[in-house]
């Protein structure tokens, strides 16, 4: 059985810089943008910054048995639920729209990985479950990037 516990320490320790990073980056987006849309862009930076590190967070460590998976996989869709309700609060950005959308479809992607991985006690495919963790981390400065045009 190939040893994977030094990728799942890496995964775990990225997914804490970008936990802290995102929350030390906190409202300063909000000093680049229009005093109108300023507000606007801090309310969603922060929303996409807990819907962001949520996900991750669930990513961080793959699931130990059935139970486990399950309760990660509805955690995965309540998170993307939540980008596809911010959609409707910003639906007269289009770019806001489609970056969120965007995030959703990493999320989505990250609960995929979580229903595929084995709750057997074998290994989960640690570099899928970085890639998908970075993917999440992506869309949400994307949706930070859009809001600021």
């Amino acid at each position: 059985m190939k040893n994977t516990r030094p990728a799942i320490a890496a995964v775990i320790a990225v997914s804490a810089a970008l936990l802290f990073s995102g929350c030390a980056s906190g409202g300063g987006s909000s000093a680049t943008t229009t005093a109108a849309a300023g507000s606007d862009c801090s309310k969603l930076h922060s929303d996409v910054r807990d819907i962001s590190n949520g996900a991750q967070n669930t990513l961080a460590t793959a699931p130990a048995d059935a139970d486990a998976q399950t309760a990660s996989a509805s955690a995965l869709a309540d998170f993307s639920d939540q980008a596809k309700k911010l959609e409707d609060s910003y639906s007269d950005n289009k770019g806001v729209t489609s970056a969120l959308d965007d995030l959703a479809s990493k999320i989505d992607a990250g609960q995929d990985w979580v229903k595929a991985a084995p709750v057997d006690g074998s290994d989960a495919d640690a570099d899928t479950q970085a890639s998908v963790t970075a993917d999440i981390d992506k869309a949400a400065t994307a949706v930070d990037d859009a809001c600021k045009s």
